[in-house]
């Protein structure tokens, strides 16, 4: 597997990362590690999980108001959870945008 790419079942689009995306995994679980390891350990495993289901049908996804190729996916973890912005590439693929928690500021 290369990096920024994520394997899907036999037939399915592929789920690909970019680097900010990439990113901002790193950063989400930087945050959480300072106050409990195995909470971000679960909650990239819950988002890498379910970024993973968007291939399956992306097409359900709510579009960001604005930008016609870009969709946004609501994970929900604890109390709150994360928005995952992606594009759906012309041969089928998934691209991961950004990620960030749904408190956070707007994406920039």
């Amino acid at each position: 597997m290369g990096v920024g790419q994520r394997t899907t079942p036999a037939g399915m689009p592929s789920v690909k990362y970019s680097a900010q995306a990439i990113a901002d995994l790193q950063r989400l679980h930087d945050f959480l590690a300072t106050q409990d390891k195995d909470v971000a350990k679960r909650a990239i495993a819950v988002i890498c999980d379910a970024l993973t289901k968007i291939a399956v049908m992306p097409e359900r996804f709510r579009p960001v108001d604005g930008r016609i190729y870009l969709r946004e996916a609501i994970i929900d973890f604890g109390s709150s959870g994360y928005i995952a912005r992606f594009r759906h590439l012309p041969k089928g693929d998934i691209l991961i945008a950004r990620i960030k928690h749904q408190k956070e500021d707007e994406f920039n």
